[in-house]
Formats: structure tokens, sequence, C-alpha cells
């Protein structure tokens, strides 16, 4: 014989309708729940991104020649001052005192008139004392131990704007390469084995100013 099935009661199926909707509950709550995070995460990544744009601008309007720490502060953060885009090097047409920081106390304090260096170079050393000095005209070395290729350490005696002493490439259109070297010893010119005997130099080591290089 077969037996009826009971129909089901309206109870069981409102219990789970509950449940149901507990569980919907739930869910909206723990997605409400991580997007509340996620603002929260996002407004403190946003602040303290607006922080950091805020303080390299500050760092950008700074000039760097104000002294040691904003100068080291362009260069440790390689944010350029803002007027002139040019890391570690003075802005175009600058005039006045130019200071570049190292180690300790030392200091270039190079002098600019209207973008070329004009008027007294010092160089100090580590403990502030002053190693060298030397005089600029109009981007050009005048009188002193003079720096006289750009970017390069590279140094020649000069008296009145001419080579004093040192070994010097010069133009000669007669060269296959353009130059020639000349090599100055006190004013006078001298072939390159005697300008070693002089400076005292060994016979090997390509010379460059004052200097033998090896």
């Amino acid at each position: 014989m077969f037996k009826a099935v009971p129909e089901p009661t309206a109870a069981p199926c409102a219990a789970l309708r509950s449940r149901g909707a507990v569980a919907v509950w739930l869910d909206w709550e723990r997605e409400a729940e991580s997007m509340s995070i996620l603002r929260k995460v996002v407004k403190m990544v946003g602040g303290m991104a607006a922080i950091l744009l805020l303080a390299a601008f500050a760092i950008a309007l700074l000039p760097p020649w104000w002294g040691k720490t904003i100068y080291m502060l362009h260069g440790y953060t390689y944010i350029p001052y803002l007027y002139h885009f040019r890391l570690g090097l003075p802005p175009r047409n600058f005039s006045g005192v130019w200071r570049e920081y190292g180690k300790g106390r030392t200091c270039d304090e190079l002098s600019y008139k209207q973008g070329l260096r004009d008027g007294p170079q010092r160089y100090y050393d580590e403990t502030g004392h002053l190693v060298r000095s030397c005089e600029f005209k109009d981007g050009r070395p005048w009188s002193g131990l003079c720096d006289f290729w750009e970017y390069k350490p590279w140094l020649a005696e000069y008296r009145d704007g001419k080579v004093w002493t040192g070994a010097m490439q010069e133009g000669d259109s007669k060269s296959p390469t353009g130059y020639s070297m000349k090599y100055y010893f006190q004013g006078k010119l001298y072939g390159e084995a005697e300008f070693r005997h002089l400076m005292g130099f060994e016979t090997k080591g390509a010379l460059i100013g004052v200097m033998c290089v090896r």
C-alpha cells in the first residue's frame, strides 16, 4: 500500500526563510565593513601622498644657495630647485656666490656673474681650512691654480688669463687629431721630457695640467 507523503508545514519554510535572511544580512554587514576599511585605507594613503607632495613642493621652492642644509636636502631627495631644474648647478644667469658642500666642512665657494664664473673661487677642506683659491673672468681661468675643464679635477696655473704652468691640449689644424700638447713651465714652453723633469714627474703617466695621471 502507498503511504501518503505529508505536505510541508509552514513552520519549517518560515525557518528556512529566516536563516536565509540572516545570512544575507551577515554578508551585507561583512561587505559594508570591508568597504569601510577600504575607504579608511584610501583616505590614509591619499593623506600621506598629499603630505609628501607638499613636502616635495616646499623643498623645490628653497634656493640651494641659502646654506648647506638646504643644498644637501636637494641632493639627498633629488628634488631640484623649482626655478632652474639643474640639480647641483647654479641657475642660468646666476650672479653671486654658489656654494657646493661635501663631507664635513668641505665647501667650494664659486663666484658667478650672469651665469659665468667670475671673481674669486675658494676651496675648503673637511676641517674648513682654505686649501686653494684662484680667479676667473668671464667664465675663463684668470689667475692662480684653476680648474680649466668643466666637471673635471684637472688644474693648471694661470697668470693674467694665460697658462703659466701646465700641460695643455691646444687646437692645431696641422695635427691629425686637431690638437697638440703644449708644455708650459713658469710661462715658457718646453718639450715633454723637459717638462716632466722640471715638474718632478716620472716618465710614465699621462700629463694634463699640473698633474700626471697613471
